[in-house]
């Protein structure tokens, strides 16, 4: 009996065994292949099972309860999850919910974690990574709306406690759809994490550059560059909110350099444009091809600490000397005036109140060479827009106008005061031998000598450290002097003279301003000059 048990038991258990590893109803599949397989047929588990494939007695691919598929691991993270090395990942190494594709490694080196390899004597094959976004669903798709996020690139650190997001490349929408064309813009932001990640820089569907938030801005179709703003208006245009300069530039030769056709520089704000260089804070060029052109105009007052002008004997040829300045000079009509400043002409921005100068078509006559034929652009005008150089308060108008030369007239006036200087001593000279023939011819009687005496104006007026004052003292004078006073009237100097002759004296200790100087013979005031000091 104990042997028929045992026979019993035993084949029970051939029986379970076979039952628990073969398949459980037709058709079977076979290792050789299966031919009866139908559209229904089916290769998996009926139970919580995960379903396992395993080659050379170890597992390699694995498609748990959940449909997860894990290839290298046995818990998948992902709807696909590779492992390429390491143990089990942690929570963290997976963002919320359920990502597509998921990838671990671990220890590995070398920097091809993933790669799309590629060959072809095509040109236009290539490895290719598609992100695709609609709206709708994926069975039925709609068109994509402006500023919808078409794909993007996360870089994310740990920073000891969990990941953190400070870098993206993200594509978008860049404006409406149409059958043909999706506008699509990059963008790049940066930062330390999700929270303070900002947009650095956008390169728009036009091709337009944008850099944080018009920082820089650079436009596409015409090529124009702008900083501070995203809407240039010339071919550069700066716009600073705040401070106290437009544009500021140092430099080792030009503190700021700029070469265009209409405006090479265009400043607008308390300070427009501030240069400082160690060779020049500000350098402006004219067309050399164009006579009428200016390396500055300045439509305004303009006020300067100090000014020089080349004038280096180097620099000249065909020297000669100035003659007949003094008749030169009487042809010359001073006059008093006001600038307009009705329509177009209030856009040069000409000074008010009245004026002394020379009429440039008067001067044109006697001295060509100092009046030169000049224009204002209305364009060049101050913008109705601040900000904006291109808005302009009229239309373009070109207003043609002469301008004068004032500083080339300084040589043609002290050449007019030597000559004046030597008529005057000439005359001197001949007043001497009257005065002589006149004693000679009357005796016992002599030529009043207060009548004689003679103050010439100080040379040079303007002066700032030593100036001459010419003076003449009669015959038969028993005391004399030069008396210096500042405009209020008080004393500054008294000059002993003792013969007719110059006074030279020293004014570099003296405030700039205006002085008058006398002459006074025998305590009487001969005559009274004014004298200008300047710094």
């Amino acid at each position: 009996m104990n042997k028929i048990l045992t026979v019993l038991m035993l084949s029970g258990a051939l029986l379970l065994s076979f039952c628990m590893f073969s398949q459980n109803t037709s058709p079977y599949w076979s290792l050789a292949g299966n031919s009866n397989a139908s559209i229904s047929s089916r290769l998996g588990t009926t139970t919580s099972v995960p379903l396992r494939l395993v080659t050379n007695n170890a597992e390699r691919l694995r498609i748990d309860i959940n449909g997860k598929v894990g290839i290298g691991g046995t818990t998948p993270n992902g709807k696909l999850t590779v492992f390429g090395s390491g143990g089990t990942p942690a929570a963290s190494w997976v963002s919320s919910g359920v990502p597509i594709f998921a990838g671990f490694g671990e220890n590995m080196g070398g920097n091809a974690d993933h790669i799309l390899a590629m060959a072809s004597n095509v040109p236009t094959a290539r490895a290719v990574f598609l992100g695709r976004k609609a709206r709708g669903t994926l069975a039925a798709p709609a068109a994509v709306q402006t500023n919808d996020y078409l794909l993007s690139l996360f870089a994310s650190g740990y920073d000891g406690g969990t990941f953190q997001s400070p870098a993206a490349v993200d594509l978008f929408c860049d404006g409406t759809p149409s059958a043909g064309n999706v506008p699509a813009r990059i963008s790049f932001s940066t930062g330390s994490n999700a929270s303070n990640r900002r947009e650095r820089l956008k390169i728009g569907s036009t091709g337009d550059i944008n850099l944080n938030n018009g920082q820089l801005f650079v436009r596409q179709s015409d090529g124009h560059v702008s900083i501070g703003t995203s809407t240039p208006d010339p071919n550069f245009s700066v716009t600073i909110k705040g401070g106290d300069y437009g544009t500021f530039g140092t430099g080792g030769f030009y503190g700021f350099y700029a070469l265009a056709v209409s405006t090479g520089v265009y400043g607008e704000g308390q300070t427009g444009i501030f240069g400082n260089g160690t060779d020049y804070g500000v350098y402006g060029e004219n067309f050399p091809s164009n006579a009428n052109a200016y390396a500055g105009f300045f439509a305004g007052d303009v006020f300067t600490v100090g000014m020089y002008q080349s004038s280096d004997a180097k620099l000249k040829q065909h020297v000669a000397e100035v003659s007949a300045a003094v008749d030169i000079i009487s042809q010359l009509h001073p006059k008093t005036y006001e600038f307009r400043q009705d329509g177009s002409f209030k856009l040069m921005h000409l000074p008010g109140g009245m004026h002394y100068g020379l009429i440039a078509q008067d001067l044109e006559k006697v001295l060509p060479n100092l009046v030169k034929d000049s224009k204002f652009d209305t364009k060049m005008a101050k913008p109705s827009v601040p900000g904006h150089p291109s808005s302009i308060r009229s239309s373009d108008e070109v207003i043609g106008f002469k301008a004068v030369n004032y500083t080339e007239l300084i040589p043609i006036l002290v050449k007019a005061v030597q000559e004046l200087e030597a008529r005057n001593k000439q005359q001197d000279s001949v007043i001497d031998r009257l005065e002589k023939l006149l004693t000679k011819s009357v005796p016992g009687q002599t030529v009043s000598s207060e009548a004689a005496g003679s103050l010439g104006q100080n040379i040079p007026n303007p002066g700032a450290s030593v100036t001459t004052i010419p003076y003449r003292l009669p015959s038969g004078s028993h005391q004399a002097r030069l008396a210096l006073t500042d405009i209020a009237g008080r004393l500054i100097q008294s000059i002993p003279l003792s013969a007719s002759g110059a006074a030279r004296l020293s004014t570099s200790s003296l405030p700039s301003g205006v002085y008058h100087y006398s002459l006074i013979i025998d305590n009487r005031v001969i005559d009274t000059k004014q004298m200008l000091i300047t710094r």
